[in-house]
């Protein structure tokens, strides 16, 4: 929105700092507005249920995950060409990605055929993640995995606001 409608984000990049600064303060405020509403539903889970605690693996997972999707939401910011592109983007990758990357059901319930697609998604690893009282090896790899992608598009984030020009 800043950067379609508002014009603002030209501000930004013309400013005299790196393009990973830039994508550095997009993404703490992205990942702000998500760790709220997260805060939000964790407020609703210690009133559920009195016995619910949310542990270390939870916390680091929830905010490596808020940094990889505001991470992602960057790309999306900067990759859409109007308003509406962002919710073509929401269609196609976020909802689908929910769905079917264990939030709601178990993976295993998944076609056998489908579940190796599944398995590279990121939120999967994140659903792991979140569900794990010990580090196992298959959270050590879950977490490498949120890692990698979380790396991966704050490069590719950076690279589109160095080469930015409207």
């Amino acid at each position: 929105i800043d950067r379609i409608y508002f014009k603002t984000f030209k501000i930004f990049v013309q400013a005299p700092v790196k393009p990973s600064a830039v994508m550095t303060g997009e993404v703490l405020a992205a990942m702000f507005r998500g760790l709220f509403a997260s805060l939000l539903i964790v407020a609703v889970g210690f009133i559920a249920s009195p016995d619910f605690f949310p542990g270390p693996i939870f916390i680091l997972t929830l905010l490596l995950n808020s940094f990889l999707f505001a991470n992602l939401g960057v790309i999306v910011g900067m990759r859409a060409k109007s308003h509406e592109d962002t919710a073509t983007y929401s269609n196609f990758l976020i909802m689908p990605m929910a769905f079917f990357s264990g939030t709601f059901f178990p993976i295993d319930q998944i076609p056998v055929l489908f579940q190796p697609v599944i398995r590279i998604l990121p939120l999967t690893h994140a659903n792991i993640l979140i569900r794990k009282a010990t580090m196992d090896t298959e959270a050590w790899i879950s977490l490498g995995v949120i890692a990698f992608y979380a790396m991966a598009f704050f490069i590719y984030g950076s690279r589109l606001i160095k080469e930015y020009s409207e």
